[in-house]
């Protein structure tokens, strides 16, 4: 194994730690799948003319898959918990990135 090159399980590991501090809130107003970039599950969030992507692809809840255009997001700082707001229904989302941080000690 080329230790250079980390495996998808430390990718997945190291976005789950980096999305936990991510904070948004909005309006989904376009979902993609990224051809050009491996296919990336891409949403677009926009809040007050902010627009923001939020990179979805190592989720393995199907969030990405549920998300539609017009429903309203919300993600605290220090959670993992993604509200999804359609038809006045709080839908709660746990993001999984199927990560295993016992396993990258032995990669």
């Amino acid at each position: 194994m080329n230790r250079n090159l980390p495996s998808a399980n430390e990718i997945r590991c190291s976005c789950y730690e980096k999305d936990k501090s991510l904070v948004y809130f909005g309006k989904v107003i376009n979902k993609y799948k990224d051809k050009k970039n491996h296919d990336f599950s891409l949403v677009i969030v926009e809040n007050r003319g902010i627009v923001d992507t939020l990179d979805l692809t190592w989720d393995y809840t199907y969030l990405f898959e549920y998300i539609e255009i017009n429903d309203s997001i919300k993600k605290d700082s220090g959670s993992y918990d993604v509200h999804l707001y359609r038809d006045k229904i709080d839908n709660i989302f746990t993001l999984d990135y199927n990560c295993d941080s016992k396993k990258i000690d032995n990669e």
